[in-house]
């Protein structure tokens, strides 16, 4: 089965953000490019088999319904799974050295 990926517009501001916080840094343009393309490929590779990545359990008990994260470098990709639909819904990115917005 073949899932339909949609991406909230609160994570592509995240995705923004992340650019811009990497231009401060002084990251190149097109390693940026080239960060934002690895990403947005990972989204489209859940197309195929969006379960192969596990559940973040403390993420799907607060939240009240499984929630699943897959790593890109040391950004966290976290989402949700609709089978009957089918979709996979991305919810949330969150680099690994920034502070973690509280849900």
């Amino acid at each position: 089965m073949i899932y339909r990926v949609e991406v909230s517009p609160e994570v592509l501001s995240q995705i923004e953000a992340q650019a811009t916080y990497y231009r401060s840094e002084e990251v190149s343009e097109s390693t940026i490019t080239d960060w934002m393309l690895g990403l947005y490929d990972r989204f489209m590779n859940l197309k195929e088999h969006p379960k192969r990545f596990p559940v973040d359990e403390v993420r799907t008990l607060n939240k009240g319904y499984e929630i699943r994260r897959l790593n890109y470098g040391e950004i966290g990709v976290f989402y949700r799974v609709y089978d009957e639909q089918p979709l996979v819904e991305i919810l949330d990115i969150r680099h690994g050295r920034r502070l973690p917005k509280l849900d």
